[in-house]
């Protein structure tokens, strides 16, 4: 299944610049250094006396980031923090050296790779806990605080390495091509930094766009038509519905009568395999993640057992996590929900008892009068808190949406306890990034969580 890149630089005497010293930077130059490289770290604070003996311990030499012409033009390649908008510097372009492209050059572990607007987490530790109950040892790694390049030194004992990347690590990859490729979903988002939904998009399916015919990618079947022309994987779709038509030498993974089917359509005869029930799986995620996974360990040469899907898993937090019921009302946390797809989904599964719905953050460069229109009738109330409360609160107006705005979420949590009642869901789904009141979504879903757990033994008024 591995597949060995070439060399992505000759390091007899290189000089490797590292911008940013956060989780990705700290990797890098713990990995550089047992490689013998000249190392550079640009940041664009001072350092602190814990990182000046960082980099002291790695022989990591610094360069203030006023300086960073003098830091391109010294290093002979540049390793870059994902967050890191690099669109000031094409000039240097030549010169990026992706974390993913370094990571593959040294990995020897057969790769899984997941991507997607939404869901990826969520796949990525259910796919995580599945293998393992199958036996296998796995290493998880990437856009979830865990560095790719400090995998390495624990890939020995390692069955797989499952990545979840972003359209940030995948931004510019010159040949990262992980065995197997799995786009979850693609919806608009990160539109302040891709600037188009097309660039955003193309970014993405950089996650196929240097595989081989004998490297797999399961995606969904709705972007088909925008796949390169040129593509060489061995391609796999996925669909909640039976697709109209099939395309040859392409397999498809969808849902008929809630019943999982694979179909191969080939260039001599057709298979057709009826998998499993999604009756069987826990509900305690959307039902498609259970496909994209049923579709996953049948790639992976997998039988579905039925012993390793009725047991327990945990899956990550923030992401639609009941907290607990309160004198009948039930409060769920989605702080994760950073984009109005996901927000929308969050609603279209709690369907079927009222909800009151926060609405809030910062929205990226997205336009989310449509999610606010797909929201009627769907939603009782919404609660528009922070930076773009006012605008939010307008567009439900325009709606006929019944909502209010609050400059914080204390107020609008406040306000929501005096208008619910038993029956009702509280749903903090803001649709947005939290950078406007928090640091980043856990710490808002934890300030969510933490005002309803102080509502146990108070006095607080639930109408």
């Amino acid at each position: 299944m591995k597949s060995k890149n070439k060399a992505l630089f000759n390091r007899t005497n290189k000089k490797i610049g590292v911008w940013g010293l956060g989780v990705v930077g700290k990797a890098a130059v713990s990995f550089l250094h047992t490689q013998n490289i000249y190392i550079t770290v640009c940041n664009d604070k001072n350092l602190t006396a814990s990182e000046k003996n960082f980099l002291q311990k790695y022989n990591a030499f610094f360069c203030h980031q006023k300086n960073i012409n003098y830091f391109f033009q010294e290093n002979d390649f540049i390793v870059v923090s994902p967050g890191i908008d690099l669109t000031p510097y094409k000039k240097y372009q030549h010169k990026f050296l992706a974390e993913l492209d370094l990571f593959q050059e040294f990995c020897t572990k057969p790769l899984i790779a997941i991507t997607g607007s939404v869901g990826k987490t969520t796949i990525v530790t259910l796919l995580e806990e599945i293998l393992k109950k199958y036996g296998h040892t796995v290493l998880v790694g990437g856009n979830i605080g865990i560095s790719t390049l400090s995998l390495l030194s624990k890939q020995n004992n390692a069955d797989y390495i499952i990545l979840e990347v972003s359209s940030f690590q995948l931004e510019y990859c010159k040949q990262f091509a992980p065995d197997f490729a799995i786009i979850t979903n693609l919806y608009p988002n990160h539109l302040d930094r891709h600037k188009t939904v097309e660039q955003y998009c193309t970014t993405k399916l950089n996650i196929i766009k240097y595989q081989n015919m004998h490297q797999k990618a399961l995606l969904p079947l709705s972007i088909h038509e925008i796949l390169p022309k040129n593509n060489k994987s061995n391609i796999s779709f996925f669909s909640d519905q039976k697709p109209k038509q099939f395309l040859d030498r392409c397999s498809y993974f969808f849902t008929l009568n809630n019943l999982v089917i694979m179909r191969h359509y080939g260039s001599k005869n057709n298979i057709e395999e009826s998998i499993i029930y999604l009756s069987f799986f826990p509900n305690i995620t959307f039902t498609q993640n259970w496909l994209i996974i049923t579709a996953i360990l049948y790639l992976l040469g997998k039988k579905v057992k039925s012993e390793n899907i009725q047991s327990q898993f945990t899956l990550p937090k923030h992401r639609l996590e009941k907290v607990t019921t309160i004198d009948g009302i039930t409060f769920y946390n989605d702080s994760k929900a950073t984009t109005p797809s996901s927000t929308l989904a969050a609603v279209n599964q709690l369907q079927g008892k009222p909800i009151h719905l926060f609405l809030g953050g910062l929205s990226k460069g997205i336009d989310r009068t449509d999610l606010i229109t797909q929201l009627k009738n769907k939603v009782c109330f919404i609660y528009c808190f922070g930076k773009e409360a006012k605008e939010l609160k307008k567009m439900c107006t325009q709606n006929n949406i019944p909502a209010q705005h609050y400059s914080n979420l204390d107020d609008a949590f406040q306000a929501s306890l005096q208008k619910a009642h038993p029956g009702v869901q509280i749903v903090l789904s803001p649709s947005g990034s939290s950078f406007d009141l928090f640091k980043n979504y856990e710490e808002r879903g934890n300030y969510f969580k933490k005002l309803i757990l102080m509502l146990s033994g108070s006095n607080a008024k639930k109408a």
